[in-house]
């Protein structure tokens, strides 16, 4: 994975989403915590677990898991 600084995608979507209600002043910032990786070009379309795991500079374990859908 490589991490990447960017404005958040749902922020940003968020943000299209309710243009009208949103002051011209308020911006989606950029965001240190975006994490991207490439799906190899053979996952085939369906749902897929992701699981997560991470060591922080203190030591500790962090582990998350996400369903992706890949579709088309």
């Amino acid at each position: 994975m490589k991490r990447e600084t960017r404005p958040d995608p749902f922020v940003q979507e968020v943000f299209v989403r309710n243009r009208e209600t949103i002051k011209p002043w308020v911006k989606a910032e950029l965001s240190p915590h975006i994490w991207t990786a490439r799906l190899p070009a053979s996952l085939k379309p369906g749902a897929h677990a992701i699981d997560v795991h991470a060591v922080d500079e203190y030591g500790r374990d962090h582990h998350a898991s996400l369903i992706l859908e890949v579709t088309g």
